[in-house]
């Protein structure tokens, strides 16, 4: 079972042995110590059921990176698209997304720590994740389901 497939903005991956059966990496995105992050949303009425059904637009925006390691310029930063629809309910409002992140995932050096407190870290592999775990178009969508707003 390899879970290294993880959303990430940026930095190495480690992976420690923890609780992982023989085969499986887990991964922690080590990110950055610096991070820029801006959202928009827009909600307008529904066509139908308008009393109850209200669509959204949104798209986010940012980038994480290491301070003193590299200028970041504008077209560092990710930008995903997203769509939606609400619906009133007695719990509050409920909502449905769908966002797409076009961009491959970020390659970088495998790294290993045997536990949260050791100190020694080993690169298990120059790069990774494998060239394999390249995403089909439709894998790129992400679908959420929430309760409450999303601001």
């Amino acid at each position: 079972m390899d879970t290294a497939a993880t959303n990430r903005a940026g930095g190495e991956k480690v992976f420690r042995a923890g609780n992982c059966v023989p085969g499986c990496v887990q991964t922690r995105p080590t990110g950055g110590n610096t991070v820029i992050i801006a959202n928009a949303e827009l909600r307008l009425p529904s066509p139908i059921l308008a009393s109850r059904m209200r669509l959204g637009l949104f798209v986010d925006v940012g980038q994480v990176w290491e301070r003193g390691d590299e200028i970041i310029t504008i077209s560092d930063v990710k930008v995903t698209p997203g769509a939606g629809v609400r619906f009133t309910t007695p719990l509050g409002p409920v909502r449905i997304d769908v966002a797409y992140n076009g961009y491959a995932t970020e390659r970088g050096p495998l790294l290993y720590q045997t536990s949260d407190t050791a100190s020694t870290i080993t690169q298990i592999r120059p790069s990774y994740p494998p060239v394999r775990a390249a995403k089909t178009f439709w894998q790129k969508f992400v679908l959420q389901f929430a309760v409450g707003q999303a601001f």
